[in-house]
């Protein structure tokens, strides 16, 4: 993450005394000296089942988990499968027979989560782990279809599923081989939930009072708190860490803006966007409070991926080489360590990828060289 100059360390003298007896100081960056570098990334393309060029032929990651799996969809045969990216591989999830299904979350485990077609108009939420794959089936006395959307280091899953009138929708958790629905609603278009912490807290968009509009919600498993700008008409919950804190889109008051927000526990923080445009949108936080998503361009152009970062929106096309070839389109998800998943443009086709951020050679070139003058001065003998 970029940070100002004046965020820097101090300059630290530490005093050493040499095997010759003599006494020298070394001037030391401080421990915090690893989060001064401005951070560039390296890009990782998550490929595509085909080279043909097909329109339809596409890959997007849509979640990442500690250890760098990632989760997403590519077009196979003209049909979106949902996929699991590891070691440089794409693993084909398949379907339960219809023609599509998409991956939208997975956890520390590599335990995937998502949904595939039983036929043209109806889906199932699924859970894939060691190589199968398993229908979570529908809400009791439900409808036909149900959506998995993300899971948790427990294994708690949520997302929605229609209710008995094929219409309306219900958030749910799916643990120990149920599914439950959750978090109250009132109005025709019923609620999803998007996210979901290791504390078992839920993230995602609600009616309120009977309204058409939609807010975002978070759920601790008792209260829910509506969250959005004030005077706003609708909002969206996108993403939750383990601080509860919540991410998402927002509409201003008049609703003729729309901006990514952070809720903090306190308070709904307008994230901008980047300059010239109005419109972002914040899909996923980390538990370091590292905020990824979208924001158009001068004037609405055109979306780019943003890292949401010091009260400011910095355009991930800025942090990549410019000779990679790509444009990056949307950052979806993050995880602790910093690398983030999404898609973007690449050879002219739509492909996933990964960034994994690469602190400046010049911080340690610095600590190297001060390393070695330590160990010279240190072990140097008396001539």
């Amino acid at each position: 993450m970029p940070l100002a100059a004046r965020n820097r360390p101090p300059v630290i003298a530490r005093r050493m005394r040499t095997s010759s007896g003599g006494t020298v100081f070394l001037f030391l960056l401080a421990v915090a000296t690893p989060a001064v570098a401005q951070v560039t990334y390296a890009i990782t393309d998550l490929g595509l089942f085909s080279d043909a060029p097909a329109p339809g032929n596409l890959s997007n990651a849509t979640a990442i988990n500690a250890s760098g799996q990632a989760a997403g969809y590519a077009v196979v045969s003209g049909s979106s499968h949902a996929v699991l990216f590891e070691n440089g591989a794409m693993t084909d999830l398949g379907t339960f027979g219809g023609p599509r299904s998409f991956a939208r979350g997975i956890n520390d485990a590599g335990t995937v989560v998502g949904y595939a077609s039983v036929s043209n108009l109806v889906d199932h939420a699924f859970v894939y782990a060691n190589g199968t794959k398993t229908d979570l089936g529908t809400l009791p006395g439900g409808g036909t279809s149900s959506y998995a959307s993300a899971i948790n280091n427990s294994g708690q899953i949520v997302g929605n599923a229609y209710l008995a009138d094929n219409f309306t929708r219900r958030a749910f958790l799916y643990q120990n081989g149920t599914m439950t629905a959750i978090a109250p609603f009132s109005g025709t278009g019923g609620n999803r939930a998007n996210a979901i912490n290791d504390l078992g807290h839920v993230a995602g968009t609600t009616s309120v009072n009977g309204s058409v509009y939609e807010r975002a919600f978070l759920y601790n498993g008792t209260n829910t708190v509506v969250l959005g700008f004030a005077g706003g008409t609708f909002s969206f919950g996108y993403g939750i860490n383990n601080s509860s804190h919540v991410v998402g889109q927002a509409y201003t008051a008049g609703s003729a803006e729309q901006y990514g927000f952070l809720f903090n526990g306190e308070a709904v923080i307008n994230l901008g966007a980047l300059a010239g445009s109005t419109q972002s949108i914040a899909y996923d936080i980390n538990n370091s409070g590292q905020i990824v998503g979208a924001s158009t361009t001068v004037g609405n152009a055109t979306f780019h991926a943003v890292l949401f970062s010091g009260g400011g929106v910095i355009d991930l096309n800025t942090l990549i080489s410019p000779a990679s070839g790509w444009v990056l389109t949307e950052a979806l998800a993050i995880n602790d360590a910093g690398q983030i998943v999404g898609y973007g443009t690449f050879e002219g086709r739509q492909h996933g990828f990964i960034l994994t951020a690469i602190p400046e050679p010049s911080t340690y070139a610095v600590l190297a060289g001060l390393g070695a003058l330590a160990g010279v001065l240190c072990f140097r003998r008396r001539a």
